[in-house]
């Protein structure tokens, strides 16, 4: 019996960046509107706190996800803890221009953190422009 190391090996594994980002959404599943929290976000899905516990919401298997003013599409249900879901997106999600540029400011924003971190920790102060 064999068994193949690679699939073993990237399970947990992203495929796609993950970025913090702290904003509002709304959940839509039937008739139930759910305002919830994003805590981090990547192409691929997200992290949100919602105002109760997840179970109390009943099945949250299938739902639309939206981000006001930014984008709107189905996701699934991943896990969930407590007032702590995880969403992935359906695959339509990756077309998503208002996606894809949330996504590019946030990884602009963590990499000029990630250079300001890096001058100061090397002894120089990062100047202002």
């Amino acid at each position: 019996m064999s068994f193949d190391l690679k699939i073993d090996a990237e399970i947990g594994r992203r495929r796609f960046s993950r970025y913090a980002f702290q904003h509002d959404c709304t959940l839509i599943v039937d008739d139930l509107s759910i305002t919830g929290r994003i805590f981090d976000i990547s192409l691929g899905g997200a992290g949100l706190m919602l105002p109760l516990v997840a179970s109390s919401y009943g099945r949250l298997d299938q739902l639309k996800f939206r981000i006001e003013d930014v984008c709107s599409f189905g996701a699934l249900v991943r896990w969930k803890a407590d007032k702590k879901i995880g969403l992935q997106f359906d695959p339509v999600a990756h077309r998503s221009m208002a996606l894809r540029d949330l996504l590019e400011s946030l990884s602009d924003r963590d990499q000029a953190d990630n250079r300001e971190m890096t001058t100061v920790t090397s002894g120089f102060l990062p100047i202002s422009s």
